[in-house]
Order: structure tokens, then sequence, then C-alpha cells
């Protein structure tokens, strides 16, 4: 897997290539974001867009990124993620983001995902629309802020 960003002028320019992927991630999300929404993000510079092409050039898997701010700390957050090899290859583009998300000052990294209905809750109308999975990075410990 080949990981790169894709912004300004290339992304508007490919992102009809990028938008099946970026749909194809959200419909497992909560519905608070839409792939417009995130494409505008990414032009403006508060979400980054990065991609794993083929080597002829064809979009293989996308996921988009964004940087948060809580009152304790810089947070990356991993927002849509999606790859044909993610179950191989996921863990290496984990390493990756997290190697940025620390150059970039993170303390920590969130992922946004969804971990499957609640079977007792989901027949009386309640869902989990999202969970949040945390590492902390460079000796952060949970809990306490560095």
């Amino acid at each position: 897997m080949n990981l790169k960003r894709m912004s300004g002028e290339t992304l508007a320019r490919r992102w009809s290539e990028v938008v099946p992927h970026v749909e194809e991630a959200l419909i497992h999300g909560s519905g608070t974001v839409t792939s417009y929404g995130l494409f505008v993000q990414c032009l403006g510079a508060a979400a980054q867009c990065w991609v794993d092409e083929s080597d002829g050039g064809d979009i293989l898997g996308v996921a988009i990124t964004r940087f948060e701010q809580s009152e304790a700390a810089k947070i990356f957050a991993i927002v849509t993620t999606t790859h044909p090899d993610w179950f191989s290859e996921g863990p290496d583009v984990l390493g990756f983001f997290e190697r940025f998300a620390e150059s970039e000052g993170c303390e920590k990294v969130n992922i946004y995902g969804r971990r499957g209905w609640q079977r007792v809750l989901s027949k009386h109308g309640y869902y989990e629309p999202y969970t949040i999975l945390t590492k902390d990075l460079g000796g952060a410990q949970h809990g306490q802020r560095r």
C-alpha cells in the first residue's frame, strides 16, 4: 500500500474517482457527515484525503482524516477509510497515520467506526451510531493530560 495525500486541484479533478470509496465507507457511518461535506473540508484543508493508487493510477482505497482540538489535546481523527485489503494492510496504514499524527504534534488518534447493533436495545429503537476508538501517542497516558 502506498498512501499519498490528494488535495487542491488534483482532488477537485479526481473527486469523481474518490467519492465512490468515500460513499462506500459512509454507508456504515453515523450519518453525521456527507461525502460532499468531507470534500469541502479537504479542499479547505480542514481535512485530508489519502489515496492508495495502483501502478496504473486507479484508486484502490481512500481515507479521510482531520485534526480536531479538544481543550486538552490536538487529536488526529480517522473519519472514514475503505480498502479491499484493509484487514491485511490496516496495521501498516495505522502506523503510517500514527507517525504522521505525531509529526503534526497530535497527542491522540481517534478512529470513528461502527461496532454493530446492540441486540437488546435495537428491539426498542435504540442504536449505536458509531464508536470512537482512541490511542495515546508519544507517551501520553490514558486519562491524563501531558
